[in-house]
């Protein structure tokens, strides 16, 4: 008998790799968002040992599956979908929400599946970044695209919203359906007041890449010495852009302030919010021709109850907000003189970080997305 609100998130993500934590720790905060709302959700991914639905595995990998290797392409677009489609009683789902991991005939099959043998299943498709052509530009990546754009107009068929994070009408040829990101806020610490009386602790956190605009603040800290000394920056993350900013650094003498961490998680990870007076959101998402962010760091570093800066316009942070810093989306070094200026205004604010954390919770926990979402589809 089909359960009164249960639905089916679709995620083909490795679940258990560290390269992949924030793509986890957000799937994980949209599935307790849903059940905020009284959803019951079905959680469809990956393990290096095979298939997951929730945390039990529903096929073991007859092959090693690793990331971006040719047996995980093939796997990808050969097998996944099917033997997913094959274990799955889709009569249970009112919706699949998707997150889309590019168009191909697996894919398509798996939705077609789910449509025949439910009829009434709504199905939604999460599409992240649009455009998402400029993220990756490696040989793999382009036959990937190549296969996507030939298939994406066969999406339609079986697509009824894509949840997208910017302001188009349609995409694919679907009707769309706007969203922002948002966090798991039950899962995220208050940030403790560790005041200082030394630098201005700049703390960036992220899988670093070119999008992100980092470089800009390592120029800025290069370029404007007279300001520079006020602050300290640590970078937290790898990512393919961390051998740049490494060499930023080295080339500049910056290394008294810029420090370099690994990814970390847990409470290693509360401990460098502790220590932060402001983060450092996304600097150059203009790169790939993003008009409107829905950064999942933007949200974090709210949930911390911590003021960030960033450049692109988040229409959850309007710069009414005190606590959020707009510095220009456009090529060239940060002014750091109004970073200061904007932390010597912060600074007098005693209760800023539970002002932060209290916007947050009414504002930008999954619940709240989600159920704006849900309204407008009927759900």
């Amino acid at each position: 008998m089909t359960s009164l609100k249960k639905g089916l998130f679709y995620a083909r993500i490795q679940s258990d790799t560290k390269e992949n934590h924030g793509l986890v720790k957000k799937c994980r905060g949209l599935v307790n968002g849903f059940k905020k709302l009284g959803w019951e959700i079905d959680l469809l991914w990956l393990s290096k040992d095979g298939i997951k639905l929730n945390e039990e595995l529903i096929f073991q990998f007859p092959i090693s599956i690793e990331s971006e290797s040719i047996n995980t392409i093939l796997f990808n677009h050969l097998l996944f979908d099917w033997v997913a489609s094959k274990r799955l009683d889709f009569s249970k789902y009112q919706f699949v929400f998707a997150r889309f991991p590019l168009a191909h005939p697996g894919f398509l099959y798996f939705l077609r599946c789910a449509k025949r043998r439910n009829p009434s299943i709504k199905t939604l498709l999460e599409v992240p970044t649009w455009p998402y052509k400029l993220e990756h530009k490696n040989m793999l990546r382009k036959m990937q695209y190549s296969l996507d754009h030939f298939c994406q107009k066969y999406l339609r068929n079986y697509v009824d919203r894509v949840v997208h994070y910017g302001e188009f009408q349609a995409l694919f040829g679907v009707p769309g359906l706007g969203i922002r990101n948002g966090v798991d806020t039950d899962e995220i610490t208050l940030a403790k007041c560790n005041s200082t009386t030394g630098k201005i602790r700049l703390l960036a956190t992220g899988n670093w890449n070119f999008w992100h605009g980092l470089d800009r603040l390592l120029l800025a800290l290069a370029v404007q010495p007279e300001h520079a000394h006020h602050f300290h920056l640590t970078i937290v993350g790898g990512g393919r852009e961390i051998p740049n900013y490494k060499n930023i650094v080295s080339k500049h003498k910056l290394e008294e302030l810029v420090t370099f961490l690994p990814a970390c998680i847990g409470t290693d990870l509360d401990k460098l919010f502790d220590q932060a007076d402001i983060c450092i959101g996304c600097l150059g998402m203009f790169r790939k021709n993003v008009v409107l962010d829905s950064s999942l760091k933007h949200r974090e570093y709210a949930a911390r109850g911590l003021p960030f800066i960033l450049t692109t316009p988040d229409p959850d942070f309007p710069d009414t907000l005190a606590w959020v810093k707009y510095f220009p989306a456009a090529e060239g070094a940060i002014d750091l003189a109004q970073l200061y200026m904007y932390w010597q205004n912060l600074s007098k604010n005693m209760d800023l970080r539970q002002e932060i954390r209290t916007y947050a919770v009414k504002n930008l926990d999954w619940s709240c997305k989600l159920g704006e979402m849900l309204s407008k589809n009927g759900l």
